[in-house]
């Protein structure tokens, strides 16, 4: 009688599967010993359980997996080995139109309430989104308006009216993985059975699923750095897709003209000026060429995010310096400048100090002109703007040069010692008046007691 239910249970449903198999279990565990049987049990059909009992067995284990699998299916979200023939990869729309949730990394940089244009027959892509920032455990501190129009030529990436051109990118086949993929089973997502996807190289890692030959969500990982010239770390992304409309775009898919005319400068005729500046770098490295650097504020800003976001060992940082530069004020755009050796930066502008509030959050181009005293200033300084030799910035030659490097500090004094990543995460956002207190008394004093950090040395000492 257990081996017929054994066959039995061999054609149920998974749905049954989990109560026939407790059955059989307790009427397995019910007689460990088949000596112990009713007579009943004995006889010609007792031998034949005997001989076939590791047979039984087996079987048993085997739908006590599957049972298995089949909750864990239900409890989560995870795709399900499928066990049928697989099919064969879905034909995902070439030309559609979808509002996303992107979600990246640990999730605490994520784009929200965007809007993705996809045009694989003419090789174009644009992406309209809010990038939201958080602090700590904060919800989002501020959002910013950003664009990024992609074609077989380039890329560029507008935010609040600046835009940049990035390095190396251009458009790319959303779907050209897809024809080297596994099929993986179903799995729940977004509340829709879907067809899951795998593709896995040496580099990526891609999980898709699909509803109707329709993207409901696409996950990736991947070695790559989270912006062009920064060290590459492990970068997971969650892309949800919603109201998913097939069908050319309806909108232009070409971008606007300050990509091509560029920014104005701020002021048409030259003006110098000393300004304090900081920037957290790696030990060792002191090269302002080709970097971003920010004032109190600004700084503040950057490195709260930078430190409570993780990025901070990626980046190599552990030092923060106060530098003194006499500066050409006639500003022009704002360049996002990472690494060193070499250091890349994408912008526009490649001779004068580039400007912006930070993080770029104000609407007129970034606060490339605008008083930023509440938000902070963030300055970029291009390597071909450095004044060299006994060049002065008032020669016209050059838009930048250091005068003195007032003081260099060990992060981990403010962050760790003097507690600053706590008071970060307490202000939760700009203008961040805890965590700046801490940041400026750090520079005023070396007694940590009375909330200094001693100066680790460095060069452009005076």
């Amino acid at each position: 009688d257990v081996w017929k239910r054994f066959e039995e249970v061999a054609h149920v449903s998974k749905e049954s599967r989990s109560q026939t198999v407790e059955e059989l279990e307790s009427s397995l565990l019910a007689y460990p010993d088949l000596s112990e049987a009713p007579e009943t049990s004995q006889g010609s059909n007792g031998e034949l359980l005997k001989l076939r009992l590791p047979e039984i067995l087996t079987l048993h284990n085997k739908l006590l997996k599957q049972s298995a699998e089949l909750t864990a299916l239900k409890a989560t979200d995870s795709p399900q080995l499928h066990t049928e023939a697989e099919p064969t990869p879905p034909p995902l729309p070439e030309q559609f139109t979808a509002d996303q949730i992107l979600y990246v990394s640990d999730g605490t940089f994520l784009t929200e309430n965007a809007t993705l244009y996809y045009d694989g027959s003419s090789m174009r892509m644009r992406t309209d989104s809010k990038v939201a920032f958080s602090f700590g455990n904060s919800s989002a501190a501020f959002e910013i308006d950003s664009k990024t129009f992609s074609c077989a030529s380039g890329q560029e990436y507008v935010s609040n009216g600046v835009c940049r051109k990035l390095p190396g990118g251009r458009f790319y086949d959303m779907w050209l993985f897809v024809q080297y993929s596994k099929y993986a089973g179903k799995a729940q997502k977004l509340g829709k059975w879907c067809d899951v996807w795998n593709f896995v190289s040496a580099r990526d890692n891609i999980t898709l699923f699909v509803k109707d030959n329709v993207p409901v969500s696409l996950n990736s990982s991947s070695m790559s750095p989270y912006l062009p010239g920064a060290k590459p770390v492990l970068t997971k992304y969650t892309q949800d897709f919603y109201n998913v409309q097939v069908g050319k775009p309806q909108v232009s898919m070409d971008p606007p003209d300050v990509c091509s005319r560029g920014a104005p400068l701020c002021n048409s005729s030259q003006s110098l000026s000393k300004i304090v500046t900081y920037v957290a770098h790696p030990k060792g490295l002191y090269n302002l060429s080709n970097q971003d650097v920010a004032d109190c504020l600004g700084d503040v800003a950057f490195t709260c995010y930078d430190v409570s976001s993780n990025h901070t060992q990626a980046d190599d940082y552990g030092l923060v310096s106060l530098y003194v530069l006499e500066v050409d004020t006639r500003w022009g755009a704002y360049s996002l400048c990472n690494g060193y050796n070499p250091a890349i930066c994408f912008g526009s502008e490649s001779f004068y100090v580039g400007r912006e509030a930070s993080f770029g959050i104000t609407e007129e181009f970034g606060g490339q002109c605008t008083d930023n005293r509440k938000v902070g200033n963030w300055y970029s300084l291009p390597y071909a703007g450095q004044c060299q030799g006994s060049d002065t910035v008032a020669s016209g030659k050059c838009s930048w040069r250091i005068i003195e490097r007032v003081k260099t500090i060990d992060l981990n004094c403010i962050f760790k010692t003097h507690g600053m990543l706590e008071a970060c995460n307490r202000d939760g956002t700009l203008p961040f008046p805890e965590s700046q207190g801490i940041f400026q008394e750090a520079f005023q004093s070396t007694d940590e007691a009375q909330g200094g950090c001693p100066d680790v040395g460095g060069p452009y000492s005076l």
